[in-house]
């Protein structure tokens, strides 16, 4: 099989891809591109426009994602603007704003696209649980990756950081989403 392109500058993200990748059956190559992410809180059309954007520099079949947080006391926000959310108020003040039970419930969202040329194929994977009243794990490296410090997952009683990447590539969001990929990409033409 050839090598999928995952455009993307994040290191984390890709590794993260590249893992999950192996552990199903799909090899997976970085392309440093640096593309223009659209501020708006729709992922579908953030992820729709990266899409289209990276297969038209590359000219060849690409898949981009965009990962989230939804929290449900905001009527889901910061959803696409998630970045932009947590650089502005820091991990302590989200923690201090929707950290407290009837406040906490939130999901971690997944959105891949993959261009082929004709059209973009968009697959999601989510993730519930709830923010954890103080950030917790690793303040480098992966562990202090996005909101893996903020977001607890349904089940567990540790943050993301917490769990460590190999725990979380087994029932993650992008691992969700990277299954649905696998089965698009295997399926007879």
């Amino acid at each position: 099989m050839t090598p999928l392109i995952m455009v993307t500058g994040n290191d984390h993200k890709f590794s993260e891809a590249s893992a999950i990748g192996r552990q199903l059956g799909l090899e997976i190559e970085q392309a440093r591109i640096r593309l223009v992410e659209i501020q708006t809180a729709d992922t579908a059309e953030i992820v729709d426009k990266k899409a289209k954007d990276a297969f038209a520099r590359l000219g060849r079949p690409i898949f981009v994602e965009h990962t989230c947080l939804h929290i449900e006391f905001a009527n889901g926000f910061p959803a696409g603007l998630t970045r932009t959310f947590l650089k502005t108020l820091g991990d302590d003040k989200v923690c201090e704003l929707f950290g407290a039970p009837g406040r906490n419930k939130a999901t971690g969202k997944t959105t891949i696209g993959y261009c082929d040329g004709r059209r973009v194929h968009q697959m999601d994977g989510e993730l519930h649980g709830v923010i954890a009243d103080r950030p917790t794990g690793a303040l480098t490296g992966w562990g202090q990756f996005g909101w893996s410090r903020l977001f607890i997952p349904d089940g567990y009683e540790k943050t993301l950081s917490e769990l460590g990447i190999a725990e979380k590539n087994r029932f993650s969001m992008r691992r969700a989403a990277m299954s649905k990929l696998a089965d698009l990409l295997k399926a007879p033409k």
